[in-house]
């Protein structure tokens, strides 16, 4: 029996080809169960499209799903996905594989490559995090979905059932390296270290190797290479 796989992809208001993040008039929810939402509210998603590896599509068009006023993780909307290991290798092989296979396409559509993020719950979520100057467009997020689909048919890397999504970094992208940093000087940055010590601070100067933060207790540099994670930290 052929692996039941869907796909989507998705690009968040500041894109060029999305709408405005105010929507008024009602709208679906994309997953089954939700009800239509109501109310003008900024939306963290604009323009999406889904279709499924079984040919038929689920939804397209305009939906404002997750709300600001309604979802305080702000874009993390499938934060009940557990991160798990998965039967052959855990879920950072898959990722290192996906982060390969992934890269070359988003390159040939002028993107770059933000983030792989794996969850696991009743099926499976792969997103593929993409950016490009000025904002990735639905339909390059479309193009890259599409290529990479036929591409995972055939490497065939993940076992049982997923959801394949590409999408625009939300407001919590994460910041990995030095053109990130430089994209945000200034900014407060929150840091998580491999070592598992947190440092928060004001993007001061960037460097090839590291990153130096202003803490109220002083400067640190940190070396992009003890990173584990890092954020912005949001002002509200």
């Amino acid at each position: 029996m052929p692996k039941r796989r869907s796909a989507c992809c998705r690009c968040s208001p500041s894109s060029p080809a999305s709408p405005a993040s105010t929507v008024g008039s009602p709208a679906l929810s994309s997953r089954p169960g939700r009800r239509p939402t109501r109310g003008a509210r900024p939306a963290l998603f604009g323009p999406r499209c889904y279709t499924s590896s079984l040919g038929r599509t689920w939804r397209s068009g305009l939906s404002p799903t997750f709300l600001l006023g309604q979802d305080r993780f702000l874009g993390r909307f499938f934060a009940r996905f557990r991160v798990v290991g998965l039967e052959e290798g855990g879920v950072n092989d898959l990722e290192e594989r996906l982060r390969s296979l992934a890269e070359p396409v988003l390159t040939r559509h002028g993107a770059e490559l933000v983030d792989v993020q794996v969850r696991r719950g009743r099926t499976q979520l792969v997103r593929i995090v993409a950016d490009q100057p000025g904002g990735i467009t639905l339909d390059v997020c479309a193009r890259v979905s599409q290529e990479l689909s036929r591409m995972l048919d055939v490497d065939d890397p993940i076992q049982g059932r997923y959801t394949l999504e590409v999408t625009s970094p939300g407001l919590d992208r994460p910041l990995r390296t030095e053109a990130d940093f430089r994209k945000h000087a200034g900014a407060k940055v929150k840091v998580v270290l491999a070592s598992g010590r947190h440092e928060e601070g004001t993007v001061e100067d960037v460097k090839s190797d590291r990153v130096r933060l202003m803490r109220a207790s002083g400067a640190v540099e940190v070396p992009y290479a003890d990173i584990a994670k890092a954020t912005l930290v949001l002002p509200w």
